[in-house]
């Protein structure tokens, strides 16, 4: 809830609110840009933790988690002068923040960016996602597909949700390919929430350390490793030199007939 520091309903308070619910308008409609202006106007006029925590959720979606967390201690100082309404969710979602910018509250930041200069960045996506989901760099799943094949449809769906898709191309593709109804089927359930919540932290805690054009790349390319590998285990050798190939892994056609 928005909240005035001196109880009154000054003018600035009452901007601020309109504000304020004006982005969570946008926010549930999924256009995180609109809605993070909307925040940050409301914030200027008149400082709340509501914006702050709301804000900060967006930029971790965006893996701008260093700037969630500044976010999410200022709204912790708020509320500790105001109503004290929001201390613990304001806690818990600290904790997850130190959590994934631990490499970039580190010296290992500066090494991340080092070897950015001196790496292949596809390289290095496939180290960040190799060394978070504890698979082979060579492609070699064993018995991963179900939570791979997760992260998948679920980082598609953050992508089409709280980026701006039109810097994801892959993500544009795989979005017509699958269409919403489908990666809606596919991150019903989580496969093992529990390893995926430490993978996809650990993952995160890699990729915010980048500069956002970088960032975005990285992401980009572990998607389409990814789609690359689920369907060359599907269809064999034959699907990377066959011009009759498949652009869409095997559940996608048992999905459409049953759905028929």
């Amino acid at each position: 809830m928005f909240r005035d520091i001196f109880g009154r309903r000054s003018k600035e308070y009452q901007e601020g609110q309109r504000l304020f619910e004006d982005g969570m308008a946008h926010a549930s409609r999924f256009e995180s840009d609109r809605a993070i202006e909307l925040y940050t106007n409301s914030i200027a006029i008149h400082p709340n933790p509501a914006p702050y925590i709301n804000r900060a959720n967006l930029l971790s979606k965006r893996m701008r988690n260093f700037e969630a967390l500044t976010d999410l201690l200022e709204a912790k100082r708020l509320d500790a002068a105001q109503s004290r309404e929001f201390g613990a969710v304001i806690d818990r979602e600290i904790a997850t923040e130190l959590l994934i910018t631990s490499n970039y509250r580190s010296e290992i930041r500066a090494k991340l960016l080092e070897d950015l200069a001196s790496d292949k960045i596809n390289t290095i996506a496939r180290k960040i996602f190799s060394t978070s989901f504890k698979v082979s760099r060579e492609g070699y799943w064993q018995n991963s597909r179900a939570i791979l094949e997760y992260h998948f449809f679920n980082d598609l769906d953050n992508i089409v949700k709280f980026e701006d898709i039109s810097r994801f191309p892959e993500a544009e593709e795989y979005l017509e390919l699958y269409g919403q109804n489908y990666i809606d089927h596919k991150i019903i359930k989580c496969p093992d929430e529990s390893a995926y919540l430490a993978a996809d932290i650990t993952a995160r805690s890699f990729l915010c350390c980048y500069p956002v054009e970088e960032y975005r790349y990285l992401r980009r390319r572990i998607l389409w490793d990814l789609h690359q590998n689920m369907l060359h285990e599907d269809y064999g050798d034959i699907w990377s030199f066959s011009s009759e190939a498949k652009d869409t892994i095997k559940d996608f056609d048992n999905f459409n007939q049953a759905t028929w």
